[in-house]
């Protein structure tokens, strides 16, 4: 994501985050421990801590052929609509749907 997707199309005005969300709260890292991963793994997107879940499970998908029932990739319009989610990791697919994306009239 952060190769492929962020560094190619953030300058051409895609706006990309990464969401921490435990699956078991009582795993869940410190703000610092989490602040360590990003800059040990050289993200340079925006990466939100979603704490308590909630936001994990406004978004999440329970879809039988994914891996696991968690939100994987959304695509938003410039209108702020759903234009893609995707449960599995498709490349090809999620570049068209920001490719699109970015093609519509601001």
């Amino acid at each position: 994501m952060e190769r492929d997707i962020w560094q190619v199309y953030g300058p051409q005005g895609l706006t990309a985050f990464a969401l921490y969300a435990p699956s078991n709260p009582g795993l869940a890292v410190d703000a610092a421990t989490l602040a360590g991963w990003v800059e040990d793994f050289g993200v340079t997107m925006t990466v939100l801590a979603d704490w308590d879940g909630a936001v994990y499970e406004a978004w999440a998908l329970n879809d039988p052929d994914a891996y696991a029932p968690y939100p994987r990739e959304y695509v938003l319009g410039r209108d702020g609509r759903l234009v893609y989610v995707d449960t599995n990791i498709d490349v090809d697919a999620l570049t068209a749907a920001i490719e699109a994306a970015l093609a519509t009239s601001r």
